[in-house]
């Protein structure tokens, strides 16, 4: 379970580690915090194993998240995802952290 001194810990080291790529705009958003979290967790775990910098996928990631459009531009093969796994239930990122 992610607890808030865990995000906090990784949200103060991400914004002290800034790394020039072409999402490090979202670097410092919590977004970014928690997919680094829990990449780091499936790694960890040998669930996964990047192959590719852990930056670019983790701001890929956030990137597609925060594209307000991605579900409004009629991308079928993703409504009918989120369709299938909500079971009526909105979809959405919390602010709460």
């Amino acid at each position: 379970m992610v607890n808030r001194s865990d995000l906090m810990d990784r949200s103060t080291k991400t914004r002290n580690l800034k790394i020039s790529t072409p999402y490090a705009q979202y670097q410092d958003t919590e977004e970014w915090v928690i997919i680094e979290y829990l990449l780091k967790e499936l790694e960890n775990n040998q669930d996964i194993e990047l192959k590719t910098a852990p930056e670019y996928v983790i701001g890929y990631l956030v990137e597609k998240l925060r594209n307000k459009d991605l579900l409004k531009s009629g991308d079928k093969e993703i409504g009918r995802l989120i369709g299938k796994r909500s079971n009526g239930v909105s979809l959405r990122l919390s602010s709460r952290f």
